[in-house]
C-alpha cells in the first residue's frame, strides 16, 4: 500500500477550481498558464529576470505566492510553495485543479553518491517514500516502493552539462538523515535526498499529470554536516540553481520535457 498523500486542502475545494484558486493562490484559473514551476523556497524576485514579461502576480495570505509571466512567447506560472512535501503536495493540487497541463518543481537535493557535487543537477529516475519509522529504525531501511517517475526531461546543452540520473529518496526530515542513515540509503543504491520529489511523483501517478523533477544538490550528507556550507559554497549553489531553473523551463518550452 502506498504512503498516503499529505495534504491540507479541504477534499470540497478540489471540485471547485474558482474557489480553489482564489483561496489558495489568490487569483483566477484564467490567470494561470497550461505549465507551471514550484519553486519550495527561491525569492521570487529571483525568478523573475528569466522571463520576458511578468503578465500577473499573485499572493494567498497562509498560501503561496507567485507571478505569471511570458517567456518566448508561452505563459509560465511560477508558484513558491514553501518547503516540506505537503507544502509542495498542495501546491501542485491547487495548480492541477486549476487546469494546469504540466508542473516542474525545482527544489534542491542531498547527495550521497561521490561523483555528484555541490551544484550539479540531478534528476531522479525513480522515487521511493522512506518513512519516520524507517529513519528511526538505524540498522533497518526498507525500500517499501518505488516509483518510475513519468518524465523524460532533456536539458539543453546551452543551458548544463549533463545531468546526474538515478535513484532517488524523500525523507520526512533532511534533521534525521545522519551519517549512518546516509549510508545505509547509499548502500540500498539510493543517490540523492530531499524533503518532496517522491510525495510528488505519487501525486503526479496518481492524477495523471505531467511531472518534470530538476533538482540542484545543495548538501553533500555523507562528507559535510547539513548546515555547514561556506558563503562561497552556498553562492554556487544559488548560482547553478538559477542555472537550472532556466534550463527546465528552456526545456518545457522547446519540448523537450514528456511524460
Amino acid at each position: 500500500m502506498s504512503t498516503p498523500l499529505p495534504s491540507t486542502l479541504h477534499p470540497g475545494l478540489k471540485q471547485d477550481p474558482s474557489k480553489l484558486s482564489s483561496l489558495t493562490l489568490g487569483c483566477v484559473p484564467e490567470q494561470l498558464g497550461k505549465m507551471a514551476l514550484i519553486v519550495p523556497f527561491l525569492g521570487l524576485e529571483l525568478l523573475k529576470p528569466l522571463f520576458t514579461k511578468i503578465q500577473h502576480e499573485f499572493c494567498a495570505k497562509g498560501f503561496f505566492s507567485g507571478f505569471t509571466a511570458a517567456l518566448n512567447n508561452v505563459l509560465i506560472t511560477v508558484l513558491r510553495s514553501g518547503m516540506g512535501s505537503e507544502r509542495v503536495v498542495d501546491a501542485a493540487l491547487a495548480l492541477h485543479a486549476c487546469g494546469v497541463a504540466h508542473i516542474a518543481f525545482a527544489g534542491t537535493a542531498g547527495a550521497l553518491h561521490p561523483e555528484i557535487q555541490l551544484g550539479d543537477l540531478w534528476i531522479p529516475d525513480a522515487c521511493i517514500q522512506v518513512t519516520l519509522e524507517d529513519l528511526l529504525e538505524k540498522n533497518n531501511i526498507q525500500l517499501k516502493m518505488e516509483l518510475k517517475l513519468p518524465q523524460n526531461l532533456t536539458l539543453l546543452n546551452q543551458w548544463t552539462p549533463s545531468p546526474h540520473r538515478g535513484l532517488h529518496a524523500s525523507l520526512p526530515s533532511v534533521l534525521l538523515l545522519d551519517q549512518h542513515r546516509a549510508m545505509q540509503l547509499k548502500n540500498l543504491n539510493v543517490q540523492a535526498v530531499d524533503l518532496e520529489a517522491a510525495q510528488l511523483a505519487m501525486l503526479a501517478t496518481h492524477l495523471g499529470f505531467n511531472l518534470t523533477i530538476a533538482l540542484t544538490v545543495s548538501d553533500l550528507p555523507l562528507t559535510q554536516p547539513l548546515g555547514s556550507l561556506t558563503d562561497a559554497q552556498r553562492k554556487l549553489v544559488l548560482d547553478q540553481h538559477l542555472l537550472h531553473i532556466r534550463a527546465t523551463l528552456d526545456a518545457l518550452i522547446h519540448g523537450e520535457s514528456r511524460s
